[in-house]
């Protein structure tokens, strides 16, 4: 083998060694339900990616693998019935993400950064009254 060869293989492998390390930057999305009263069932979200989801007082779900640094939206798209959507609170793992909340739409957009978690917790509050 020449040298040019060498130094073309070395070139090619060390190329292959860059991309693999820059594809890999990921994280991870937790979305979490929260009731008030608690103890309520099916509020519908949509996703990263515009997966959509159910939950119910207390669950969550996770997305994780996901492409950083990179922006994601979760919406909430029909809470339960006398319920309304009264906060979504947000937290950066790593404190690099960061996430611009819409009460009005429902949403939160999040800018994931490599390598952090973002726990979204969205919190509905009842809104029926009860006369006497």
């Amino acid at each position: 083998m020449s040298r040019h060869t060498i130094f073309a293989i070395a070139v090619f492998v060390l190329g292959i060694f860059l991309w693999s390390e820059n594809s890999s930057a990921v994280g991870t999305i937790f979305v979490q339900k929260v009731t008030d009263p608690s103890g309520f069932d099916n509020f519908d979200f949509i996703g990263p990616g515009g997966i959509e989801f159910t939950l119910d007082d207390g669950e969550s779900d996770d997305f994780d693998m996901l492409a950083a640094p990179n922006t994601y939206t979760v919406s909430e798209t029909d809470p339960a019935p006398g319920f309304e959507l009264t906060s979504i609170m947000c937290n950066s793992q790593e404190d690099t993400s960061i996430f611009v909340v819409d009460l009005m739409t429902d949403s939160v957009e999040i800018m994931l950064e490599d390598l952090d978690t973002v726990t979204c917790v969205f919190t509905n509050t009842g809104t029926a009254s009860i006369t006497m």
